[in-house]
Formats: C-alpha cells, structure tokens, sequence
C-alpha cells in the first residue's frame, strides 16, 4: 500500500549576507531549515549573480544529500533584486546593467529540472505573512520590512501587486523630505530608508551623543560609538532613556508619513510590521498609529490596523515556498536556453 505524502516545497531566501532555505508543506510549517553564510564580498554583483545558480543547486543537494530529494518538485526562489514570477531579472536598481535580463530559470533548468518560481524577497515575505501569518484572513495589506533596510511587499484583492517591473510598492525609496533629505543608495534624496533604517537611527545616537546629550546611550556602549546598534538604543529605551525613546518615536512618525501615500493608494486593510527594527514594538508602532489616526484620508482608513509580523526570519523561506505550491502553471517560457554563458 502507498503511504500517503503531503505535498511539500523547497523555497530559497537569498539575502545580502545569507542563504535561508527550508522545506514548507501545504500549511505553511517548516519540516526542515538551513541557514548558509555569504562571503563577505557578496553584494549582488556582476560576479555574484552568475554564481547564484551554482548556491541553488548547492542548497538542493544539502536537502537531497539527506534522503528527501525524492519529496519535493517545486522549489522557490526568492532574491534581493527585481524579477519576473518565471525568472526573469529585469532591472537592478543602482546594480551593474549588465545584470539585466538575466534568465535564473534557465540556468537553474539545466543543473536540477524542477518547477520554479521566483520572487522579490520582500514579495515572497509578504505572501508569507498574509498566507500564514499575521496578515492571515486580509485580502489587502501592506507588509513593510525593517531593517538594515527597508523593504515592502503589497497584496491586492489576494495576489502580489508587481507592477511593470516587478517591484511595485517599493516603501523604502518612496520619497518624504525631498528638500534637504539625505542622500539615499538608490541615488534619490529624502527616502524613507534615510530616515528610518538601520543606519539612521544609529546615526541619530551619534549626533546626540556629539552634541553633549547626556544618554544611557553612551554608558551601554562603553563610550565606542562603534558598538551602537538599534537593539543597544532599544535596551537603553527599556532603562528609561529619554533621547533613546525619542529616536524611535521619531522613525515611528516618519513610517506614519510614509504609510499615509500607501493608504491613500491602497487602501489596505492592515499594515504589517517585520524586520529587526519592528521589535522596538509600541515605541515604534503607537506614533504610526498616532500619524494614520490623525490623517488618513479617506477617514476610514483612520482605522487601519498595524500589526507585528509573525513568520520571523524565515518569512521569505515560508512566503516563496507557498508561491511554489499554489502555483497555476508550469513555466513555459525560455526553456531552450540560447545563451551560451549560463553555466
């Protein structure tokens, strides 16, 4: 008698210092997860990209090399950089051209034949979070990623909202303080991730602590500015630190700003919170509330809700692997493979 299996997918998060990769059955639980460091000169680069179906297979054959290679057909991939659903690089922001038009499914067809699906890291992380997490039971929502960066992902009516490109609702470089903002990655000024990321908030501390701000700041840090980190400003918030407290409220209120286009637009019935940053909680999440409460337009939208994200880490891992197995189609496209350098 055949004994039953669930169906179950790989999915690939690559990130900009980690490969995550786990296998996700049909309800969204990780049976099995592994986390593989980047070398330290990894930065999507012209070299790197090539290389990154040679991380795939190796990835594969690290599930396979325990016996379960046999258990799963669909594999998602979700990466750091604009791609089409049947793996397609289409652009790559401030990366080198020479990227562009890069076919991943090709290259991957040839090393280890599957079906393939593909996506943005923080498209694959949202869907993770509204197919099995906190935005579960929404059918629009906005999920905003906090971190070194800051990235988003959007789900209309059910489904990934893409764009031309593939990298519709792109929060992070949606501009707030065009005259006089900072100078961001993308080139642009004034960006949400100037003033709210990872570095901005600790470049917030270290002016402080320049100007003479006396902050429990300085004492967590053993006076090295070089060892100041958000979470270190959030353990001095939870010491009662005045100035710490209000660099958070702050990024809170400039994410509020942000949030108000987004509402205005799309109208969503939830915002989700996630990444590193998300876990300075309420002194983050109550001035974006405070912001949306007090301006949202239309006034209903006073009353979208924010919340926590709930998959963690392996959001992207969870949301690219449920891509994988509610996908509706094989990829039908490309499958000749012309191109002479894929490996």
């Amino acid at each position: 008698m055949n004994r039953y299996k669930p169906e179950i997918a790989l999915g690939i998060d690559i990130g900009g210092t980690n490969v995550k990769a786990g296998l996700v059955d049909a309800q969204g639980r990780l049976l099995h997860v592994v986390q593989k460091p980047l070398n330290e000169s990894w930065k999507y680069s012209e070299k790197d990209i090539k290389n990154i179906p040679s991380k795939i297979y190796e990835i594969i054959n690290m599930f396979a090399g325990k016996g379960i290679k046999n258990r799963f057909q669909k594999i998602g991939v979700a990466i750091a950089t604009p791609i089409t659903p049947d793996g397609l690089v289409t652009t790559v922001a401030h990366h080198r051209k020479t990227w562009q038009y890069y076919d991943l499914a090709c290259a991957m067809s040839r090393l280890f034949p599957a079906s393939y699906s593909f996506a943005v890291d923080t498209n694959a992380a949202a869907y993770g979070e509204w197919k099995f997490g906190a935005g579960r039971g929404y059918d629009n929502l906005v999920c905003v990623f906090l971190g070194t960066g800051i990235g988003s992902g959007i789900i209309i009516d059910g489904k990934i909202l893409l764009g031309s490109k593939g990298m519709a609702g792109s929060f992070g470089h949606t501009v707030i303080l065009a005259d006089g903002g900072k100078k961001c990655n993308c080139g642009g000024y004034g960006c949400v991730e100037t003033l709210c990321s990872a570095d901005s908030i600790v470049r917030r501390a270290m002016y402080a602590i320049r100007n003479g701000s006396k902050t429990r700041i300085s004492e967590l840090c053993e006076n090295d500015m070089r060892k100041i980190t958000p979470r270190l400003i959030y353990d001095a918030v939870l010491k009662g630190d005045k100035l710490a407290e209000d660099i958070f409220k702050e990024v809170g209120y400039y994410l509020g700003i942000g949030l108000l286009n987004f509402l205005t637009v799309i109208s969503p019935e939830v915002v989700v919170l996630g990444g590193g940053i998300a876990g300075a909680g309420k002194f983050i999440v109550e001035p974006i509330r405070k912001v949306i409460r007090g301006q949202a337009f239309p006034p209903e939208s006073r009353k979208t809700k924010v919340i926590r994200a709930k998959l963690g880490i392996y959001s992207g891992v969870i949301g690219v692997a449920g891509i994988a197995l509610n996908k509706k189609k094989e990829y039908l496209g490309r499958l000749q493979c012309q191109r002479k350098d894929y490996p």
